[in-house]
């Protein structure tokens, strides 16, 4: 479901609550219009993509997220109670088209294999967010790095090779 489907949706079965939209596809006059409205609370939902996950000052008590790579769930968490005036909720969900995860049209699989991972409990302290954080950064540095390709793509920007590396059936000493 993309986020203006959710929005529809939304508009259907709570047809009582103040909800908007935010996407890119909307104009930027009608964006910071929108971004203004929900300054002053006018709505009680809103329906966005990433495009308020870094740069839009604004604050919810709930913010709910589909799937994604940890360092794009906490900049949509910093939406949440951004101005510390009341405890907020982030809730992250796993939507799908019913074969695949919308994050993996998006997101490489490396990353959010370890989100899902380290987001396994139900619930994660406030307090304890920066250690998933570190966390999540580790296990990605272990799970991306490549000596022999590191060795190789030195050895062409310098044209010095110490030792021997073997690619492939490609040998280069």
């Amino acid at each position: 479901m993309t986020a203006k489907e959710v929005y529809k949706k939304l508009k259907e079965i709570v047809p009582d609550k103040k909800i908007t939209f935010l996407s890119t596809h909307i104009p930027p006059i009608e964006r910071l219009k929108r971004i203004g409205e929900i300054k002053k609370q006018k709505y009680q939902i809103v329906v966005s993509t990433q495009l308020v996950e870094a740069g839009v000052d604004i604050d919810f008590d709930i913010v709910y997220r589909d799937l994604a790579p940890l360092d794009s769930i906490q900049q949509a968490a910093g939406r949440c109670n951004r101005h510390g005036m009341r405890k907020g909720e982030i809730h992250v969900v796993h939507l799908t088209d019913g074969y695949k995860s919308f994050a993996n049209y998006i997101y490489d699989g490396i990353r959010l294999n370890i989100t899902q991972e380290l987001l396994k409990n139900d619930a994660i302290p406030e307090e304890r967010f920066f250690q998933f954080i570190e966390q999540y950064f580790e296990q990605l540095q272990a799970k991306t790095a490549n000596k022999e390709s590191l060795a190789l793509l030195n050895g062409i920007q310098t044209l010095y090779f110490d030792g021997e590396t073997t690619i492939g059936p490609f040998r280069f000493r």
